[in-house]
């Protein structure tokens, strides 16, 4: 049998713009938010892309899945974990960072939430 690769893969900076917050107008109008993730995975063939985690395809489900109007981050990391997990089970190691490029609270320029289970990922 082959020896797998641990491998940590990162899409960061992905930019949302979702109806996610606590206010009704938040939902209503939306706003803008950056998804960072940290994913490992442990191919045995790291040239084979189903033994891993097709950026692409995992950009484009996640924001399928967020298009729903939320009220906390908090929910949705733990929601974007979930469902990130059952869609792609070669990730055997998911952290998510969300965060809000400009919360309506003066003197606030960002407001996150890492929802990291396995203590991995960012630094």
């Amino acid at each position: 049998m082959k020896a797998a690769y641990p491998l940590r893969l990162s899409i960061c900076d992905i930019k949302l713009y979702l109806p996610l917050g606590y206010y009704p107008e938040e939902r209503v109008f939306g706003q803008s938010f950056r998804v960072d993730l940290s994913m490992q995975v442990s191919p045995t063939d790291p040239e084979d892309l189903q033994q891993t985690a097709d950026y692409a395809a995992v950009v484009e489900y996640l924001r399928q899945l967020l298009n729903e109007p939320r009220e906390l981050m908090e929910s949705t990391a733990v929601l974007i974990h979930e469902k990130l997990s059952e869609r792609f089970p070669v990730v055997e190691k998911l952290a998510i960072k969300l965060t809000k490029l400009d919360p309506p609270v003066k003197g606030v320029g960002e407001s996150s939430i890492t929802f990291d289970p396995d203590a991995y990922g960012f630094e």
